[in-house]
């Protein structure tokens, strides 16, 4: 049964990859903030904050589902070559170096702060900003002890359409420790990671 079940989310992925990873991260952002919410801030499944909820969704739907897509199968294989989609080490290595230089720091957590930031109503770039800013070491601290061993993984040994889910899998418990720290818009409660 397991066999067949994986069959089958393995012809979806290849058929339709981009709307796999976008389903694929928004589940995987709302499952993650909802049993934060639950097992670890003590909200029943009547209180949780729909609100912060629908921020991790939003955050998992277009950046990591969609954004990422784009990024990981599209852009990075352009601006490293064919070596990227065949595994070259030199292009993951330097795939992996982007991730970690440009994309994580300068993207991923610049969309993930302002999306909060609309999604609690404040509608405020200067806030996003001032919470990138003073979040950005922890941050990058905790993803990176994650993230360079898994893309490094994602672009040597993964196909294509695997990418996103590969990264927003191992992204879980990260999403957990984001929702857990940076799920509140209350800078007294921006705890470090």
């Amino acid at each position: 049964m397991f066999a067949r079940i994986a069959a089958r989310i393995d012809r979806f992925a290849g058929a339709r990859p981009l709307l796999f990873a976008v389903l694929f991260g928004g589940a995987k952002n709302t499952v993650a903030d909802v049993i934060v919410q639950n097992r670890f801030e003590g909200h029943d499944l009547h209180s949780i904050d729909l609100r912060r909820t629908a921020v991790f969704a939003t955050f998992g739907l277009f950046y990591v589902g969609a954004a990422q897509f784009g990024l990981f199968n599209h852009i990075l294989p352009q601006l490293f070559g064919r070596g990227l989609l065949q595994g070259n080490r030199r292009a993951v290595l330097k795939a992996v170096g982007f991730d970690q230089i440009v994309h994580m720091p300068f993207m991923y957590f610049p969309v993930f702060y302002t999306i909060r930031e609309f999604g609690i109503g404040e509608c405020s770039w200067e806030n996003a900003l001032r919470d990138w800013r003073a979040c950005i070491g922890p941050d990058m601290i905790l993803q990176a002890g994650i993230f360079v061993p898994v893309q490094i993984v994602n672009f040597r040994y993964l196909p294509v359409r695997y990418r996103v889910p590969w990264t927003t899998t191992f992204g879980f418990l990260y999403v957990m420790a984001l929702s857990a720290t940076r799920g509140s818009v209350d800078p007294a409660d921006q705890g470090s990671i």
